[in-house]
Order: structure tokens, then sequence, then C-alpha cells
């Protein structure tokens, strides 16, 4: 019997220690922003300025974790343009149906610019279950810097059919049975 009840407590722990944050909400996000190459960065010194856009998804989980995935474009006053994907991590709490991020960073998956992590100086703003919108200061490695504006709309789920109309379809096929 205590081998049995050993058993059961080893079972519990191990379930409890394995267990993930939940995703509490999913978003559709929209970044609109500006880049800015500074002098003594790439293209030998000269000063650049441009605008960042991009899309992708993003989800929140209740340990105060929002990831998004999507594809930025970075285009520079001179017609040079950067297309990047990646994943962006912001950190920060979720209490009483807030995200209020603190730090972050974005890894890249495909960009000409390299494959390094990159830390964000600056992350503000609050995202409710609503949605919302944050601010993000990163500096690049060549000189770079881009300030950005993501604003998040929640996805809207699929609305499954309630197993009350299945019932009530089933019911209705046996009353037509019966009187059949």
């Amino acid at each position: 019997m205590n081998a049995l009840k050993t058993l059961l407590a080893v079972s519990v722990l191990i379930a409890t220690g394995g267990a993930q944050a939940a995703i509490v909400a999913t978003y559709d996000y929209s970044l609109n922003g500006t880049a800015d190459v500074t002098p003594g960065g790439l293209l030998d010194g000269i000063p650049f300025t441009g605008t960042s856009t991009g899309s992708g998804t993003a989800s929140l989980d209740d340990s105060g974790v929002l990831t998004l995935i999507g594809v930025h474009t970075v285009t520079l006053d001179f017609d040079y343009q950067e297309t990047i994907a990646g994943t962006t991590t912001l950190f920060g709490s979720y209490a009483g149906g807030t995200f209020t991020p603190t730090s972050g960073q974005f890894d890249l998956t495909a960009c000409d610019c390299g494959s390094t992590p990159l830390a964000y100086n600056s992350v503000s703003g609050s995202v409710l279950l609503s949605g919302g919108s944050i601010n993000t200061v990163l500096d690049l490695p060549f000189g770079g810097r881009v300030t950005d504006t993501w604003t998040l709309t929640p996805t809207t789920p699929a609305v499954p059919v309630p197993a009350a109309a299945w019932l009530f379809g089933s019911g209705l096929l046996g009353l037509a049975g019966i009187a059949r």
C-alpha cells in the first residue's frame, strides 16, 4: 500500500512539475516605425532614414511572455529594402488581463544582416486581452536603430457548434424516425 502511495505522489509531482504556461490570447499584429542608419555605421558613415513595416501573429501566455512571429520590411530612403523574418519575444508581467512588457529580444530567422539575437533597448506599452500597442527600440549591429509601434488585434476564434445543437438535431431525427 505504501508503494502505491509513493507511486501516486511521484506521479503528481511529475505532472505538476511539467506544467507549462497557458496561452491566454492570440493576436494578429501590424508594425509601423522608423529606421535610421547612423553615421559611422553601414554605407560609409552616410546617415539614412526610412520606414519599418510588418505583420504577423502573436500569442500571450499567463507567465508574462508575448511571442510575435512575422515578416518585417525596412526601407531606407535610397531605395534599399531589407526583408527580415524572425521571432520577437517580449517578457514582462501578466496580471488582471493586462500584459506589461519590460524587456525583449528579436531572433532573426532570415536576414542579410546576420542571425544573432538582438536585445531591445527599450520596451513600453501594454496589451489587454482586447488588444493594445507596444513600442520598441532596437539598435542594429551595423549602426542602425529601428523604433517601432506594434498594434495587436485579437484573433477571432472559430465558433464551435454547441453540443446542444447536435443533441437538438439528433432529437429531431429521432422524432422523425418515430413518426415514420
